[in-house]
């Protein structure tokens, strides 16, 4: 019985391969426009970043567990060699005749080499509707601890339910995502090194990572993100997808790829392909770093870019600015200033292309430290931006607001030059806000203050009336001079008085790639507000006054000129040996002195004899 399921199963194999060819035709219209719409949610379901990816001790789980398909897809030879337990096998470029036989009611768990045809696979078969996985690394993340198996272990075809009529069409797309060309839709960086202009080449890496270093001319358009992107991608150029690893990029070309778009795969990513062979690379984060120099030079005086709520109401009647609220639209819709846009604070990035450049920018938030990070990102770049001081905490009953929404309507800039590119990659992650929106309180930060890098941004004046101890002062605008006394290997806590100005530098200083958080309120109304303790400056008592020295008599002659504190008694106690004598130099001088008790200084007196 088993000799005849071997034979029907090569027999299955072998019709399997004849109709690859009839599989790689083009799917219809109807199927790619499936594919494309499923596309816009594919990558949004994907969650977080590399959530279709499972390391391998969850992967020998499963394999123990029995409760999953793990898919060996990697050539017989190194199958038999050694894979995990109950894994089958069925080599890269056969998976495509099998689509209709793997389980839709089961997890599937796909290994190769590295994770890179794996990728493509798991892209496919997830944008079909299966619950499919990559091992992340593949069969190269396998330990000498790994249990492996050599026995084969034969596929059992699964029975799954009638598909619907969009399953179908979806099925249809991803057999032509999944027809392997002869270079496997890979593309060695070598190649994109020597022509990069032939190619779209999109960057599906984080923000963070595109602004440390990235290929010259590649688009950013995180994993996440690239659904509600589809529309920005070429459909007349071949795109080459990068990743770190190749492996999250691998799923890309393959939901592209069925989605109809031209798409290839660039090998081994960033950090194993294009680093590892020392190829070019343009870091915005070091861009940043020289500008953040200039940046706090030129900081003018402190809160030049803070403006108090009267002048800001006027530019808001004026119309002559762009007012951005950045809080919630609830709290937006509650009262804004006239004019004012809405751009909730975690989505500005977004629009950072849109902002006008040749227009005043006015940011108002709720106390004006989420703002001052959202200003000092955009002044980094070159933005006229300002943020309101206090934030919507100034407003007062008489403060004119409306109700009614304001259209954002974007801007039309100027082509950006090189440097300013860069610049806008930068801050395209610096006004990125994690959940804790860089925020650090104070409470947290004196539990242990030796995890950070203590930065007080204040005047000499306000930290030596007291500062956090450890903290290091660099006033503010003397930061770009001594940015390279700041460290990168440890979180740097910026403090000022109210969180404002600190706000402004961590932006900066995210930007230029420092590790940085600010502390929320600042000493006024964090530190203090909360009895924690602090260090004052000790003052130098002043050195005592040295004694006196006995002045000599002015004795010139038989002359004598006053000097400051003389009196006759004194003065005839000195020159003529008894102060019992004033009488005697009184009556030499009676023509010059009309008061014995009023002599002046720089008068001169006869000596008698």
């Amino acid at each position: 019985m088993k000799r005849v399921f071997s034979l029907f199963l090569a027999m299955v194999m072998l019709m399997g391969l004849c109709s690859v060819t009839a599989f790689a035709a083009t799917p219809s219209a109807e199927a790619t426009k499936a594919a494309y719409e499923a596309a816009k949610t594919y990558f949004e379901k994907a969650g977080k970043q590399g959530k279709n990816m499972l390391p391998l001790e969850d992967v020998v789980k499963a394999a123990e567990a029995g409760d999953s398909l793990i898919l060996d897809i990697r050539s017989k030879e190194d199958y038999d060699k050694g894979h995990l337990k109950g894994a089958v096998n069925i080599p890269f470029i056969e998976v495509v005749n099998y689509l209709d036989q793997l389980p839709r009611d089961k997890r599937i768990i796909v290994c190769c080499y590295s994770g890179q045809t794996a990728g493509q696979i798991v892209g496919s078969l997830s944008l079909g509707g299966f619950n499919a996985f990559t091992l992340r690394g593949g069969a190269g993340s396998f330990t000498a601890d790994t249990k492996l198996e050599t026995t084969a272990n034969e596929f059992v075809p699964a029975t799954n339910k009638e598909l619907t009529a969009n399953e179908k069409l979806l099925l249809e797309a991803i057999r032509y995502s999944m027809t392997m060309p002869e270079d496997k839709n890979m593309l060695q960086v070598e190649d994109v090194a020597a022509a990069p202009e032939k190619y779209f080449i999109l960057d599906v890496r984080t923000v963070e990572l595109f602004a440390k270093g990235h290929i010259d001319g590649a688009t950013l358009i995180p994993y996440l993100e690239m659904g509600a992107n589809l529309d920005k991608l070429p459909k007349d150029k071949t795109i080459a997808v990068i990743c770190n690893s190749g492996q999250q990029s691998s799923q890309t070309v393959a939901v592209l790829k069925a989605a109809g778009f031209t798409v290839k795969n660039i090998q081994s990513g960033m950090n194993n392909g294009w680093y590892k062979k020392d190829l070019p690379v343009v870091r915005p984060q070091e861009t940043a770093y020289e500008a953040a120099k200039t940046y706090f030079a030129g900081a003018m005086t402190r809160g030049k870019n803070m403006m108090p709520l009267d002048d800001v109401v006027k530019a808001a009647n004026a119309g002559d600015s762009l007012i951005l609220d950045i809080r919630d639209a609830a709290d937006y819709a509650k009262g804004h200033l006239k004019g004012a846009v809405n751009i909730p604070f975690v989505q500005v990035s977004k629009y950072i292309n849109q902002l006008p450049r040749d227009k005043r920018i006015i940011v108002v938030c709720y106390s004006g430290q989420t703002a001052g990070q959202t200003v000092g990102s955009l002044r980094l770049a070159g933005f006229n931006a300002f943020t309101l001081s206090g934030g919507a905490g100034s407003f007062t009953d008489s403060t004119p607001l409306e109700t009614k929404e304001n259209k954002f309507v974007p801007a039309t800039n100027k082509k950006l030059t090189k440097n300013e590119q860069l610049l806008m990659d930068a801050i395209a992650y610096s006004i990125t806000m994690p959940e804790g929106k860089n925020m650090l309180q104070v409470t947290e930060l004196a539990k242990d203050t030796s995890k950070y890098f203590i930065l007080d941004v204040r005047t000499q004046e306000l930290y030596d009336a007291g500062h956090i101890d450890g903290a290091k002062l660099i006033p503010y605008a003397e930061l770009g001079d001594n940015l390279d006394k700041l460290p990168k290997d440890k979180t740097i806590a910026v403090i000022c008085n109210s969180g404002q100005q600190s706000s402004q530098t961590v932006a900066v200083l995210k930007a230029a790639g420092f590790t940085v958080l600010n502390v929320q309120s600042g000493m006024n109304n964090g530190w203090y507000k909360n009895n924690l303790p602090v260090v004052k400056a000790e003052k130098e008592e002043p050195a005592p006054a040295p004694a006196p020295t006995p002045e000599k008599p002015a004795v010139s002659g038989n002359t004598y000129t006053v000097q400051a504190g003389d009196s006759l008694w004194k003065i005839a106690k000195n020159v003529l040996g008894s102060g019992t004598r004033w009488d005697d130099l009184y009556a030499a001088n009676t023509a010059t002195i009309k008061d014995p008790a009023k002599i002046n200084v720089g008068q001169v007196l006869v000596i008698p004899v």
